[in-house]
């Protein structure tokens, strides 16, 4: 019995070190890992969090209520005031990750305190932490474009403070939670 749990042991460790190398070999291909480094996604994800990202050249087809990794956009919604911070990064390197919340040809608008409506119908939000606490729109999401936005909405630099996000600055989508083991989720 003790060299059955031996060999066991050894064959997990073996294994692990397997996983890990082919981890690390895609993670130079489609496949890359991800640290969580904000609150803008919780509950969804927390900080510290690692995913397991899914690389695209282009953004594909993009679904309303999926999680996006992608490069934010340079410019904010022409003719609205800029409400983000001074110091946000918005070099090519950055990466984020939101939820897509309106596509190409929908009308959204944030109704404080009352949620997001999508061409005049409220959207069901389970995900989110609380409803927003700012105004937003009406706007017509144009072609080739997405409205993303964080689960903790009224902690998220997102759309609402730059405007669309056009689908070809969409890197990729997150498809496992590896870190904590405990949270370990498929998405």
């Amino acid at each position: 019995m003790a060299s059955f749990l031996a060999l066991s042991l050894r064959e997990v460790v073996i294994s692990g070190f397997g996983g890990l190398a082919l981890l690390a070999a895609l993670s130079q291909g489609p496949l890359h890992t991800r640290v969580v480094p904000s609150q803008s996604m919780a509950p969804t994800l927390q900080v510290g969090d690692r995913l397991l990202i899914f690389s695209s050249r282009s953004g594909g087809s993009v679904q309303r209520g999926e999680l996006v990794v992608f490069h934010p956009p340079f410019r904010k919604i022409p003719g609205e005031p800029q409400t983000g911070p001074d110091w946000m990064p918005w070099g090519q390197e950055s990466v984020y990750v939101k939820r897509v919340i309106a596509v190409e040809g929908d009308v959204i608008q944030v109704i404080s305190r009352h949620g997001v409506l999508i061409n005049g119908q409220p959207l069901n939000e389970p995900y989110i932490v609380s409803p927003p606490r700012y105004d937003w729109g009406p706007h017509s999401v144009p072609d080739a474009h997405v409205v993303v936005l964080g689960d903790n909405r009224n902690d998220s630099f997102d759309s609402h403070h730059w405007g669309f996000l056009p689908v070809e600055r969409i890197v990729g989508r997150p498809t496992l939670r590896l870190w904590p083991p405990s949270r370990w989720t498929f998405f």
